[in-house]
């Protein structure tokens, strides 16, 4: 495998992390909502549950930098948008990582010129 493709892989890894973590923040609004599993429910009631998570990791990262003791006193779903957004911190980074490793090939693929 060759450095784009190896740091493509991993991206993907990470991206399917996740939208892991996001259908277990759906799960938990499912369950908190008393509305059930979310794979079971109708795709009006899918999409609402979506919506309502996608409100709640913008909420979560609007809000200042959080401490590591307030975390572990949170609440399963505040973890797991905790952990949503842990992980998309680590997407932004791999991303920028791989542009400058791509910039790089570039430049070094342009020396050889």
């Amino acid at each position: 495998m060759t450095t784009p493709e190896i740091l493509t892989s991993e991206l993907n890894a990470f991206l399917a992390r996740r939208d892991a973590k996001f259908a277990e923040i759906c799960q938990s609004l499912g369950e908190q909502l008393e509305m059930g599993e979310f794979g079971e429910l109708d795709e009006e009631q899918r999409a609402a549950i979506t919506e309502k998570a996608e409100e709640q990791i913008e909420t979560w990262q609007a809000k200042s930098a959080r401490t590591e003791q307030a975390i572990a006193s949170a609440t399963p779903l505040q973890r797991l948008l905790a952990e949503y957004c842990e992980i998309e911190t680590q997407i932004m980074k791999r991303e920028d990582e791989i542009a400058a490793r791509l910039d790089d090939l570039d430049d070094d693929d342009n020396d050889d010129d």
